[in-house]
């Protein structure tokens, strides 16, 4: 699978199972294992304006084929909340 692959499966995945939409795909990387982890936001609730909006972002693990093997919920924010996570 190439990036783009694994970007649009993680977000189908992680959809199907939350039941949420995608906002978008954070980052991607090989896992040790010959899988997946990737970040993606999900809009959790949606406000007027759109720059309230609440985002989820989430850690996925998937398989080497894009089948989704775990996921967690690592924190939320507000849409404009521009501030970034040092890690």
């Amino acid at each position: 699978m190439n990036l783009y692959e694994v970007a649009e499966k993680a977000k189908k995945e992680l959809s199907g199972v939350t039941g949420l939409p995608t906002n978008t795909v954070i980052s991607i990387s090989e896992d040790d294992a010959g899988g997946w982890k990737a970040e993606v936001e999900m809009i959790e609730r949606r406000s007027v304006p759109d720059s309230a909006d609440l985002l989820g972002i989430y850690e996925i693990s998937l398989d080497e084929k894009g089948k989704l093997l775990s996921f967690r919920r690592k924190r939320t924010r507000k849409r404009a909340d521009t501030e970034t996570e040092e890690e």
